[in-house]
């Protein structure tokens, strides 16, 4: 990536040597000028941000990518909210990316999150709130063994589980408000194994 033309992925002359990456392509963004992914999808073969590099991917862009990408400490990787990144291979990535993802909702609304990147405090959903709960299908007070919900702050999110986190404490109760919630960390990638469990329920 050089961006001497502008900050567009998708034009020929920004890159060395000209042309659009295609999957078949190992990029490599590392000056200071920012590389955005706009609303057209974008390949690579792997995606590496060193330096000063800066990638964006804008709301309702796709970066599609067949192996590693690998993000420097002082490099960011930005995905806005509605935008997408996928991956082929089955590899583990390297550095961290930043996720976003915005709600409309009030204070007392609750939403389901699962966490894109590894190692992520559910508590940094939402600083705001400290009603976060996740399900327990084992747990069969009182509801007759369907299960029941338990307090899962500052526990670190697990692949492919999803919790509940309300609306930030300072929201209205009544006008919806867009919150937007902001995750850094290794972006997860492979195959995600998830126990099944149950309650006694027979019924």
């Amino acid at each position: 990536w050089k961006g001497s033309v502008s900050t567009n992925w998708n034009e020929a002359n920004n890159w060395t040597p000209s042309g659009v990456p295609t999957i078949n392509c190992d990029v490599l963004i590392n000056n200071t000028v920012a590389c955005i992914i706009n609303t057209n999808n974008a390949e690579a073969k792997s995606i590496t941000v060193s330096n000063t590099g800066s990638l964006n991917i804008n709301s309702s862009g796709i970066a599609k990518v067949k192996g590693k990408i690998d993000v420097a400490a002082t490099a960011n990787f930005t995905l806005e909210n509605a935008s997408s990144l996928i991956q082929i291979d089955d590899v583990a990535n390297e550095g961290s990316i930043t996720m976003k993802r915005t709600t409309s909702i009030t204070k007392m609304d609750y939403v389901y999150w699962s966490s894109p990147v590894d190692n992520f405090n559910v508590s940094n959903v939402s600083p705001n709130s400290n009603l976060i709960y996740k399900w327990i299908p084992t747990i069969s007070t009182n509801l007759n063994g369907f299960g029941n919900w338990a307090g899962a702050s500052n526990e670190v999110m697990a692949k492919g589980k999803g919790y509940i986190v309300r609306g930030p404490n300072n929201f209205s109760t009544t006008t919806p408000q867009n919150f937007t919630a902001i995750f850094t960390g290794k972006a997860n990638n492979g195959t995600i194994s998830t126990p099944i469990s149950r309650g006694v329920y027979v019924g």
